[in-house]
């Protein structure tokens, strides 16, 4: 009776060592993360876009060579969610959102320096407002593992103001008036690099990214130009980079010409009207980014002058000649967003249409764009 009650004794201390082994065992795997310190720089670019790198000092464990996300959400001061507009940086009920996937080497991880970079123009705002933000660690089932506090910051995006008051010193109020074109009487000199065939490309209809194919459009209208053998549509140039039907930015265009033999220079100089007048009396187009909302509006339907379009966002042109009237200086350019705005004779109004190179230069500067000059092959 005696060995029996030591028999059970014996089994029942390892059945308990065998379940205490097991509970450490799942302990010892349960994913987790820390947040330990965040912070922030601003008015910082990356990809050519202005906004905020938000700096976060992690560790997660037990996700050796397993994906999860780190995560920033965006408010206003009252709590309220930013709602995203356009599918580029969002969560999957339309809040606006930034993040980026990390697949740690080890299986206890420290992250001293992860950084997350949000479009300031991504916020979706115009104007001074007070914001906050929060940062989440997500695992490789996105489930929520770690969470921040709240950080305050503000912005102010889209209002106008003139950062290089320089720049526009000699404009006023009058001068912003889209003058009646049958008052421009002297022109001085013109330059215009058209071709006996026709480069220019709408960007409607280029397939799923359409209403951002203003970068692949520009490329191919580029490479046409240079090379009147090329055949490419908008369709295939988009998919050389597809960026998950996001925007191009200056260096896809620049990678795109040059793997395909275009002859190009980008540039990271600061522009000047000057500069690209040298470059077209040079005999070469440029391409530039700037935001449509420093280009006057012209509510003229039949006028060639100023942005024809409500729209006011980042955007590609390209500049392809110049005037002088009056001793104003517009760039003759070929605006790839046409979509279904033309002339009364049937001509799209995105081609052959003058912005003043004043409103030009100050936009590309303000946004501190590259720009590239093509030549001819």
């Amino acid at each position: 009776m005696k060995n029996t009650n030591n028999k059970g004794k014996i089994f029942s201390f390892l059945i308990l060592a065998i379940t205490l082994i097991s509970i450490a065992n799942i302990k010892a795997q349960v994913v987790s993360a820390k947040i330990e310190k965040v912070w922030t720089e601003y008015d910082v670019y990356q990809n050519e876009q202005q906004g905020m790198k938000i700096h976060v000092n992690f560790s997660v464990n037990n996700m050796l060579n397993k994906t999860g996300q780190c995560n920033a959400y965006f408010y206003f001061k009252n709590g309220t969610a930013l709602v995203d507009y356009n599918q580029r940086y969002h969560t999957k009920n339309g809040k606006v959102c930034s993040w980026y996937t990390f697949t740690p080497a080890h299986t206890n991880c420290l992250y001293d320096d992860f950084v997350i970079f949000m479009p300031y123009e991504e916020l979706h705002l115009t104007g001074r407002h007070d914001l906050k933000f929060q940062i989440e660690i997500l695992d490789y089932n996105l489930r929520s593992i770690a969470q921040s506090n709240f950080y305050d910051f503000w912005v102010e995006w889209g209002s106008g103001k003139i950062k290089n008051e320089s720049d526009r010193k000699n404009e006023n109020e009058s001068d912003k008036k889209i003058e009646n074109e049958t008052d421009r009487k002297n022109e001085n000199e013109s330059v215009s690099l058209n071709r006996n065939y026709d480069w220019y490309n709408n960007q409607k209809n280029t397939g799923y990214a359409s209403e951002n194919n203003c970068g692949p459009a520009c490329a191919a209208m580029a490479a046409k130009w240079s090379d009147k053998s090329f055949n490419k549509s908008v369709v295939d140039v988009r998919n050389t980079y597809p960026n998950n039907g996001n925007w191009w930015n200056m260096k896809n265009i620049h990678d795109f010409l040059i793997n395909n033999n275009i002859p190009c220079v980008r540039f990271q100089d600061k522009i000047s009207e000057a500069i690209i007048k040298k470059h077209l009396n040079n005999g070469s187009i440029v391409i530039v980014n700037i935001n449509t909302k420093d280009i006057t509006y012209n509510k003229n339907a039949e006028q060639r002058t100023g942005r024809y379009y409500n729209l006011e966002i980042r955007h590609f042109v390209i500049i392809k000649g110049y005037r002088v009237v009056d001793n104003k200086t517009e760039f003759e350019v070929y605006d790839p967003n046409t979509w279904d705005m033309y002339y009364s004779d049937g001509s799209p109004k995105g081609k052959d249409r003058y912005y003043r190179s004043n409103e030009v230069i100050y936009s590309i500067l303000n946004l501190n764009s590259h720009y590239i000059v093509v030549s001819p092959k």
